[in-house]
């Protein structure tokens, strides 16, 4: 299937999705996220602030992590991405907003977790974007130093197959409101 079908396709399902159904799968990814940072090695997050409906709404868990955690956003400016420090309110935020906040100090790759939504993942880990390639292009700035990348999705928007183009780049691991998938192996929670 190309690209902008599997876009529509994924759209349509988000359609027919209540908001209960929605902040409850957002709830289990929150949740499944805690999970996953005690087993990771990491003191930073760089995280999307949850915006489109197909994005799940992770303000929970961010809120929850804040004390444990350093968290950035990256944004695009007119010198490329840079990382900022989040609001402290992250609902309801858009994304035209964040380029005027105080910038991030401090990232170091390594000991970061990089949240990154998506509306499709596939089983070996490969991401369907917007089409603009702006993630792509963010995440190609870590050749040295990497860090985890951690697709976030509803259980929904996981499919067999997504045809890739050289510029896409996979994901570490892949976390849903059902399960954690690694790159090697899978381990489902609920």
């Amino acid at each position: 299937m190309e690209k902008q079908e599997l876009r529509e396709q994924i759209k349509k399902i988000f359609r027919c999705l209540s908001d209960a159904e929605l902040n409850c799968k957002s709830d289990l990814i929150c949740f499944n996220l805690g999970q996953l940072m005690r087993l990771l090695n990491v003191t930073r997050i760089c995280t999307y602030i949850p915006y489109f409906r197909e994005e799940p709404n992770i303000s929970d868990f961010l809120r929850k992590t804040r004390k444990l955690y350093r968290i950035c956003v990256p944004v695009e400016t007119n010198n490329g991405v840079s990382l900022v420090e989040p609001p402290s309110r992250l609902s309801g935020v858009h994304p035209s907003q964040l380029s005027s906040l105080r910038p991030f100090k401090g990232f170091k790759p390594t000991e970061c977790a990089l949240l990154v939504p998506g509306l499709a993942f596939d089983v070996s880990f490969a991401r369907l974007g917007r089409g603009k390639g702006w993630y792509d292009q963010f995440l190609k700035n870590f050749k040295k130093e990497k860090p985890v990348f951690i697709g976030v999705a509803y259980s929904d928007q996981i499919v067999d197959k997504i045809k890739e183009d050289a510029w896409d780049v996979r994901m570490d691991i892949i976390v849903t409101d059902t399960e954690i998938l690694f790159d090697k192996f899978k381990v489902t929670l609920l």
